[in-house]
């Protein structure tokens, strides 16, 4: 990772498959459950899996299945994924539901709240269509876990 980089998302990984142009680290996150008093009546329930890509570039050639690393995500790229994922998506729904609002006086508010909702479909299916044009601006870094 480049020195002076400012990295907001550190999680460590195993590598579990790698192909020609990626690499898949599984990793496990858990919500809050370090600083939680009753972590282990729920060990559980808050914990996931997730499979993130990593593109497989020359650096990364060390590297073999079942390698413990770090997988990290600089804080410019965390807040453009926010933004896609939650800052755009609120945007984009407050703003039809004023307009509903100011300019259609006889439709009832809940036609309104779920006209609202709705207006994200379009906007997830073309995130969905344009997914690897995304994908080529999130590039993951992994070193090896110390």
């Amino acid at each position: 990772m480049e020195s002076g980089t400012n990295y907001i998302i550190k999680h460590d990984g195993i590598i579990t498959n790698i192909n020609n142009q990626l690499i898949f680290v599984t990793i496990s996150s858990q919500a809050a459950c370090s600083t939680c008093h009753a972590k282990g009546a729920c060990n559980a329930f808050d914990s996931q899996e997730k499979v993130i890509e990593v593109k497989n570039h020359k650096k990364y050639s060390q590297h073999k299945l079942g390698d413990k690393v770090v997988v990290a995500i600089t804080q410019k790229m965390g807040f453009s994924a926010l933004f896609l994922a939650h800052l755009l998506p609120l945007v984009i729904v407050v703003t039809t539901i004023v307009i509903g609002t100011i300019f259609t006086k006889s439709i009832s508010e809940g036609v309104i709240g779920l006209t609202a909702l709705s207006t994200l479909l379009p906007y997830y299916y073309l995130l969905y269509l344009f997914r690897a044009k995304i994908s080529r601006v999130f590039d993951f870094e992994i070193n090896p876990l110390q």
